[in-house]
């Protein structure tokens, strides 16, 4: 999408605390007389969390504008890519699960000049059907 994750001597963008999760899926049969077997039926979607701290000072003219495009592509269903340094992650794409804004400090008039956003994506697959 059009959010980059970005570093410069005037623009500080990064995000902190990722954490990459994925996990199989089973199902337990229960038998009569013996043991439960226990079968592998694939896995679940890859399941990605960070914070992204957005500052004023650091280069995002606008904090709240910002925090609000990750809400805006969670409402949209908007499936995009997820890059970080030179690493693709996922089979395809990912969707914005979830977003939360915390305002951190605010200027004279009020407005928000930084806040912490943490954002869950889950990876978006190809279905074939």
């Amino acid at each position: 999408g059009q959010i980059n994750f970005r570093v410069s001597s005037e623009y500080v963008q990064t995000i902190e605390r990722m954490q990459y999760s994925r996990s199989a899926r089973t199902a337990v049969h229960q038998r009569h007389n013996t043991s439960a077997l226990t079968e592998f039926t694939g896995y679940d979607p890859a399941a990605i969390t960070f914070d992204c701290y957005l500052d004023r000072s650091l280069g995002i003219s606008d904090v709240m504008r910002e925090a609000d495009r990750f809400e805006e592509y969670m409402k949209e269903g908007r499936a995009v890519s997820f890059v970080l340094g030179n690493k693709i992650y996922g089979e395809y794409r990912w969707l914005i699960q979830s977003s939360k804004a915390v305002p951190v400090h605010y200027d004279g008039r009020g407005v928000v000049i930084a806040a912490k956003v943490t954002v869950s994506i889950i990876e978006y697959t190809r279905g074939t059907v």
